[in-house]
């Protein structure tokens, strides 16, 4: 606040392009079947050439498209990955994942051609008592998730929504992953974070 200059960094989503879907679309007139390489190839290209073009057209005087980010939190086809990532860094953007926890492959998104990743501890949204959750209040497994993005030098995901406002034990889960923030070392201008924060927290 206060700063004239300041621009807010935008990140679009990329819908995940479900290869069951044959006939999606239309797009500017076209279907494509997603099932096939070109299909994808052609839908993706769409994708981003509509949002570039829709921002440009859009003159956002204080926010900056900065990059993409990819939906589906599972590795389902690392070519398709690549391929998005060739198109998203050849315009000059960058391209954002953020994977749940345990999914094969969260811990190596560099080989899958992401700039950036950040490991979901999905410590909130369990049974906060149940002994053999990772929901159980306490900080340990947000700080085992902490650990793992550490050694894969990629960043965390902080999740809360807006239960955390009137229900103790999300209150108590929202707290862990402070908690273990602080005590892992993921605070400050230097660490890759992101955000899960359902959109009625901020209106309450």
């Amino acid at each position: 606040l206060g700063d004239p200059n300041y621009k807010v960094k935008f990140v679009m989503s990329i819908p995940y392009p479900d290869q069951r879907y044959t006939s999606f679309g239309p797009l500017s007139g076209n279907y494509y079947n997603l099932s096939t390489d070109s299909g994808y190839q052609s839908a993706v290209n769409w994708f981003i050439n509509q949002t570039e073009s829709r921002f440009n057209s859009g003159s956002y005087q204080y926010v900056d498209l900065v990059g993409y980010y990819w939906l589906d939190e599972a590795v389902n086809r690392v070519d398709r990955i690549r391929y998005t990532a060739s198109r998203v860094q050849n315009k000059g953007y960058k391209f954002f994942w953020i994977p749940y926890y345990t999914v094969p492959g969260a811990l190596y998104g560099k080989d899958l051609q992401f700039d950036a990743v950040a490991y979901q501890p999905n410590h909130f949204f369990p049974d906060a008592y149940n002994e053999n959750d990772i929901g159980l209040i306490g900080t340990k497994q947000v700080v085992n998730a902490a650990k793992l993005a550490a050694y894969a030098n990629i960043g965390l995901e902080l999740e809360i929504d807006d239960r955390l406002l009137t229900n103790v034990d999300k209150y108590n889960q929202g707290l862990d992953y402070f908690n273990a923030s602080v005590e892992q070392g993921f605070r400050g201008p230097g660490v890759f974070r992101c955000w899960y924060n359902d959109v009625r927290a901020y209106y309450k």
